[in-house]
């Protein structure tokens, strides 16, 4: 069964005026490459799926990711502790992150 995993950011103060320029600022500030290339590997494996939506109105960014069920825990088990470091660097860099699985 796939597993839904969605995260909604926010940046205090800011004036996006689209998913991309919104993409582009969490990317800038993870400034964790090697996530971006793992990803896409799951992706073009046909393990992962992800829409991103954006609300200029209220600046969320939402990320649904679907994953297979190994890929998800392979990747949860690799990246667990760098996660939870990089949402505290995004925090304190006016994000709010909200990170639900189901």
């Amino acid at each position: 069964m796939p597993i839904t995993n969605t995260i909604t950011s926010s940046k205090s103060g800011s004036s996006f005026t689209s998913a991309a320029e919104a993409v582009g600022q969490i990317q800038e500030d993870i400034n964790t490459p090697i996530w971006h290339v793992v990803l896409i590997n799951y992706l073009d494996e046909g393990k992962l799926t992800f829409t991103d939506t954006f609300d200029v109105n209220t600046q969320a960014l939402t990320s649904t990711r679907v994953w297979d069920d190994a890929a998800y825990a392979e990747w949860n088990t690799a990246n667990s502790a760098d996660r939870a470091t990089i949402i505290a660097r995004l925090e304190t860099l006016g994000w709010t992150i909200t990170d639900t699985v189901a």
